[in-house]
């Protein structure tokens, strides 16, 4: 980012490690993570994002989201990321497979992407970590075509401050669709995911049994049956959120 944003350096640390979370065995694979990166990409489908589609991910991390973009919609994607390890990985993993992907080390707030230039953009869990999540938004909406559609995931806010010391802040649903409402007009679909019951039981899967629990949680997501994006009336609290958005044509 151009200003004093949190920096990382998990990548150099953990190397491409969503990849495995959700691609890994039962053993290896994190159901939640896979729920985020489901979630987005079923955001995306459901607002018509047709396969072949050029999409942006702002934030793309070591490349994992781009991926599933890549497999589910055969997207044509342009991953942007700050952290110039990330990237490495993103570009080496596409290689690996043959997969056809863009990435460059740029910044959030001024991509340097053409204006207008982009059927669909998405950043998932990336905007709780930018201190001007207004000027993310301006961005991602000058980089779409008209009626280009943006997909923003975010966890949701459960405390005054923010849980995760890497997060600069965290909204209320209300307050975030607000926020997102004031680049792209109203907000066309606000869906909250990863109840908290079971996050807390994913979380709390260690010890002498417990892990059989996260196996199971596993096992379940490997099958396409991700309780993390179960929707049930009886979950009332939420752990993650996705607004779709769209440019005006």
């Amino acid at each position: 980012m151009t200003e004093a944003e949190i920096e990382f350096d998990k990548y150099e640390k953990k190397g491409a490690y969503h990849w495995s979370e959700i691609e890994g065995s039962r053993g290896q694979l994190n159901a939640y993570t896979l729920g985020r990166y489901m979630l987005a990409v079923d955001c995306l489908r459901a607002a018509g994002v047709s396969r072949g589609a050029r999409v942006a991910d702002i934030g793309c991390g070591d490349g994992a989201l781009a991926g599933m973009l890549s497999r589910e919609l055969d997207a044509e994607v342009v991953g942007i990321d700050p952290s110039a390890a990330a990237i490495g990985h993103a570009r080496a993993e596409f290689a690996r497979r043959s997969w056809r992907g863009e990435f460059v080390v740029g910044d959030a707030y001024a991509t340097g992407l053409p204006d207008a230039s982009f059927d669909a953009a998405i950043s998932a869990d990336v905007i709780e970590h930018v201190r001007h999540p207004d000027r993310l938004l301006a961005e991602a909406r000058r980089i779409l075509k008209p009626g280009g559609v943006f997909v923003v995931t975010t966890p949701q806010r459960v405390s005054e401050r923010p849980l995760d010391p890497l997060h600069v802040q965290e909204w209320f649903p209300e307050e975030f669709a607000q926020m997102c409402a004031t680049h792209f007009g109203p907000v066309e679909v606000h869906r909250q995911t990863h109840p908290v019951f079971w996050y807390e039981l994913y979380r709390w899967a260690g010890g002498r049994f417990g892990w059989l629990v996260r196996l199971a949680i596993n096992a379940a997501a490997a099958r396409g049956s991700n309780p993390f994006l179960w929707r049930r009336p009886v979950w009332s609290l939420h752990t993650q959120q996705a607004v779709v958005l769209r440019k005006p044509r």
